[in-house]
This record gives structure tokens, sequence and C-alpha cells, in this order.
């Protein structure tokens, strides 16, 4: 029998977490505090430590993600697996690129929601973003420009295209154009999902 991982458990919905708490417990999944908002999630952190948390998004009072952000203030290396009806990509890249350990939808098989907690409690769980960028980068280090790398951290930092111009001393075209091969060079359709790219990368500070 694998060894017991303890967690806190956030959702709102009363039955869907005792049927799943029942069912975890006979991986040696146990849930040591249950809460049904953030709330009541950071009041258990203050006297439980987990091993990880089960986070739902969608709760009233505090949502998952105000209590994410939270949490990942005041205990930076605590393992927080997502697990929700939402299936937006942007959410998805948004959270792993602050450090959620993992994503979770509630339709996913209560086998494979028991393998995940395991895994991402023995550090061995590979995100699926981490997957396909194996799988499609191949190991290959991007390489960007001088203006590039002075153009990435205001990107991130939300500023204009006028408002780079003004800071680089350059022109509005020059601007889209380097954000353009960014674009090219991250396999990324917007400014949204290059930001975040860079920021899961690191990236996001290159001066």
């Amino acid at each position: 029998m694998p060894s017991q991982i303890s967690i806190l458990f956030a959702e709102d919905h009363k039955l869907f977490r005792e049927l799943l708490i029942s069912d975890l417990e006979l991986s040696n999944i146990i849930t040591i505090g249950e809460a049904e908002d953030g709330i009541q999630l950071l009041d258990l952190l203050k006297t439980k430590t987990p091993d990880l948390i089960l986070l739902d998004i969608e709760m009233p009072n505090m949502d998952g993600s105000a209590t994410f952000n939270i949490i990942r203030k005041l205990y930076p290396e605590l393992k927080i697996i997502f697990l929700t009806t939402h299936k937006d990509a942007f959410l998805i890249d948004y959270f792993y690129a602050k450090g959620a350990s993992a994503y979770l939808t509630k339709n996913t098989d209560t086998e494979i929601v028991k393998q995940t907690i395991q895994q991402v409690h023995e550090n061995t769980y590979v995100p699926i973003y981490k997957e396909r960028e194996r799988k499609t980068e191949e190991g290959q280090k991007l390489k960007f420009s001088k203006r590039e790398s002075e153009i990435i951290p205001l990107i991130c930092e939300g500023k204009s295209n006028k408002e780079i111009a003004d800071a680089l001393h350059i022109g509005n075209k020059t601007v889209e154009a380097h954000k353009k091969n960014l674009f090219r060079k991250t396999k990324t359709m917007s400014v949204v999902e290059c930001v975040v790219f860079l920021i899961r990368k690191g990236l996001n500070n290159l001066r």
C-alpha cells in the first residue's frame, strides 16, 4: 500500500466532496480538513499542514483563484491541485504559470485523480502542457534578439505598443514587428498566450 498522503479539500458541493473523499481514502489519501470556500480553507491552514490541497475555483465568499494567490504568498511550497468544472485553456495555462501543481476537471476519472495526487506528492507529475512543449520543441533552446529581450519584460508588464515604443525610443510598427517574431518563436497566437508562455518559462524578466 502506498504511503499515506494528507490533503485539505476546498469544494462547496458537499455530496461531491464526500464521495471523492471516501474514494480517495481507499488509496490511503486522507482528508484532514474540509472547506466550503477559501476563507474556511485559509483558517484550516493556520492549524493544519497537509501534503497538498485540492481546490475548486467556483466557491462562495472567496473563490479558488483568490484563495490560490493568497496561499502562494503565505505557503509558497504547498502543492495545489485544481479540481474544477472550468476547462478554459487560458485559466489552465495561467494557474500553471503561477505555480499550480496540477489542473483537473471534475469529469476526470477518479483513478486519474488518485494517480495525479500521488504523482504530485512524489514530484513525478508531468502536466500536459510540459509534455506538449517537449514534443513540439524537442529540446530546442529559444533565442531572442537584443531588442526582443528588451521588449519581453515590457509585454509581461502589460505595456501597450505605444508605451513600449516610448520606453525604447522606437516606432509602433517596429514594436508590432517584434511582437510577431515573438509569437512565431514561442508558437503562440496572442499577447495573452505569449505572456503565459514566457512566465512559465521564466523568461519574463530578461533585461
